[in-house]
């Protein structure tokens, strides 16, 4: 009886180690987890803030190309006026001319 006794202590050990090891193996994967989760928090606040930048980058392109296309129109209606004045003066000169 002794020996099963013993026995039976020694199983019992046995299963009380592989139940620390498996508790240690479970600590150390919520562990991993956790990091895991904290790095995909991280991940998701980079590339929200990436997606503000872009939105705000295109915003401003937006408003540069709507200010340049602004800008040409009015180059385009300064050359036109130019264009208007220089054949004014031309006409005038022309009349000038036949004084």
């Amino acid at each position: 009886q002794d020996s099963g006794n013993r026995e039976l202590v020694n199983k019992i050990d046995l299963i009380e180690k592989e139940n620390q090891t498996i508790k240690d193996e479970l600590a150390k994967t919520e562990a991993e987890l956790e990091e895991s989760r904290y790095k995909i928090t991280e991940t998701e606040n980079i590339n929200k803030n990436l997606k503000e930048e872009v939105n705000s980058v295109q915003s401003e392109l937006h408003s540069t190309k709507e200010q340049l296309e602004q800008i040409l129109k009015n180059k385009k209606m300064f050359v036109k006026k130019i264009d208007e004045l220089s054949q004014e003066t031309d006409a005038m000169l022309g009349e000038f001319d036949k004084w």
